[in-house]
């Protein structure tokens, strides 16, 4: 028995060990792309046909082709290995330094299917909240910053789930330029808002 199969075994049990991960999966950081490994015969032992044809079959599908490729509805890289549900980007975390994130993965640039190295940080939620893209529902063009039916401009923020007005003001780009202050006051990351 090579020193594989127990990294499997563990993995059947419910624990993708980043250990694993690198034996399976190959992770190019400076594109983001995360590609199959070649699996050896001491991984293919489930009885039904024989671990060599099992094995063959296998390499000959998936080696060398994408991994966890596939993009979900808010556009996040996933897929499955050894039938669990996995994020790219979690487990290119887990990949790069050795343990899964206890937090977020937070993507800098705001592109959820930007996996680069670069592009990935460790984050509390709350953190992770304070970089996302403009929603595509938004009709002024800035975060937070919105239209009232008397013709002024609205300006609020969110800190900690709760929704904060920071003013009305007589032009759009007096209340953007107050959401971006309190932006700034407030944590939140320089990428925050930027358009899809």
């Amino acid at each position: 028995m090579t020193d594989k199969a127990p990294l499997i075994f563990e993995a059947k049990l419910g624990m993708l060990k980043p250990a694993l991960l690198r034996q399976l999966l190959v992770y190019h950081p400076e594109t983001g792309e995360l590609f199959w490994r070649e699996r050896d015969i001491s991984m293919f032992t489930d009885g039904k046909q024989s671990a060599a044809q099992n094995c063959n079959i296998w390499n000959g599908k998936f080696a060398g082709k994408p991994a966890l490729a596939s993009l979900d509805k808010r556009g996040y890289r996933h897929g499955h290995i050894l039938s669990k549900q996995v994020k790219a980007h979690r487990a290119i975390w887990a990949m790069q330094t050795g343990a899964w994130p206890s937090g977020d993965i937070d993507h800098i640039n705001g592109k959820s299917d930007d996996n680069r190295w670069i592009n990935l940080r460790h984050v509390t939620h709350a953190e992770n909240g304070r970089n996302v893209r403009l929603k595509a529902t938004n009709k002024s063009g800035h975060c937070g910053v919105w239209r009232r039916p008397s013709g002024r401009w609205a300006a609020v923020i969110t800190i900690d789930g709760r929704s904060r007005t920071i003013g009305t003001y007589d032009t759009i780009e007096l209340a953007a330029a107050a959401r971006k202050k309190a932006e700034k006051a407030n944590g939140f990351h320089e990428n925050h808002g930027a358009a899809r």
